[in-house]
């Protein structure tokens, strides 16, 4: 195997899988001879190609067959994603090689389990590198009242039910990804939380539960949050009602509408991907809104990398 391949590889051996069967097993800079990054799904593995170079057909073969024969894969997905991710049709080729994966599997992370493809949809369901944040969330969330914004297939939000919340309210606008919470919280044994007054789902545009949830935090303070869960997407194309999002427009209001509906001395989560900005200028209105903000570590199998770009940046603030 090749030396940079076969240290990437062993890195994650540190890694404490004994209830996670899920991690990225090559990060984007780790091999220099190809622009790709590899995830572990359990028995699959899912290969991201984000440039070509000259015999990029021979390294992604190199890369299919070491990573079946170092994590003992049956098989997996290579998919090959446009420059714009927002686009129409952003895996332009998608390739199956060994066994394919089903549609539609579930994943083991600290114990907690979701719901997951490979090829159904643009993305997987579950974001790798926030599995510490996820921990996080569940080891700090008993008796809290919870906001999970842009909640996705509420990762976060299992973490938090399952981490003895009081409640959690997960706000999406897509009702599609809404129902694919549901099924996460059904696999995790989370049973009638709606009825139990714990989970609460709204699919809005974040930006407008925010400012009704502001108008009710003014009027009755009890509604306010202990832990607010803040990872927007880059960009949104949003509804014919509320137009786009582009969360370089929209941070610093995000702040500060977090801020007020957080109760004094709450935790406040915030993640973004946005490669164009560098993480001072992200963490400048945090610092004026907020007494504390740390600036948290991805997980080890996502490193950073001399001369390779950091991809999402996270921040614990109080």
């Amino acid at each position: 195997m090749n030396s940079e391949l076969n240290k990437a590889f062993n890195l994650r051996k540190n890694l404490d899988l004994s209830k996670t069967n899920t991690f990225r097993a090559l990060h984007r800079g780790e091999w220099r001879a190809l622009d790709a990054s590899i995830d572990i799904y359990g028995d699959w593995f899912l290969i991201w190609v984000y440039g070509t170079a000259p015999n990029s057909q021979k390294f992604i073969d190199e890369l299919a067959q070491a990573t079946t024969t170092h994590f003992q894969t049956k098989g997996g997905v290579i998919k090959f994603p446009q420059k714009n991710p927002h686009g129409k049709g952003l895996i332009t080729e998608q390739v199956v090689v060994g066994t394919a994966p089903p549609p539609w599997f579930t994943v083991q992370e600290n114990g907690m389990l979701f719901e997951v493809t490979l090829t159904e949809k643009q993305h997987t369901g579950l974001f790798l590198d926030q599995r510490d944040n996820r921990r996080w969330v569940f080891e700090n969330s008993r008796g809290a009242r919870v906001a999970n914004l842009f909640c996705f297939t509420s990762s976060f939000s299992v973490a938090a039910l399952l981490g003895g919340a009081e409640s959690v309210h997960s706000v999406d606008i897509t009702k599609s990804v809404l129902s694919w919470s549901e099924k996460n919280l059904a696999l995790n044994d989370i049973k009638n939380p709606t009825e139990n007054k714990r989970a609460f789902f709204y699919c809005d545009d974040v930006r407008e539960w925010l400012r009704r949830q502001m108008g009710r935090v003014a009027k009755d303070p009890s509604l306010q949050f202990d832990i607010i869960v803040c990872d927007p997407p880059t960009f949104a194309s949003g509804d014919k009602k509320h137009g786009v999002f582009d969360v370089e427009k929209e941070w610093v209001n995000l702040v500060e509408a977090c801020r007020k509906i957080a109760k004094p001395g709450a935790h406040l989560l915030f993640s973004t991907n946005f490669q164009k900005s560098n993480v001072n200028k992200l963490q400048k209105p945090l610092n004026e809104t907020f007494k504390t903000v740390k600036v948290l570590a991805p997980p080890p199998d996502f490193p950073a990398l001399p001369n390779t770009p950091t991809f999402t940046h996270y921040f614990l603030c109080r």
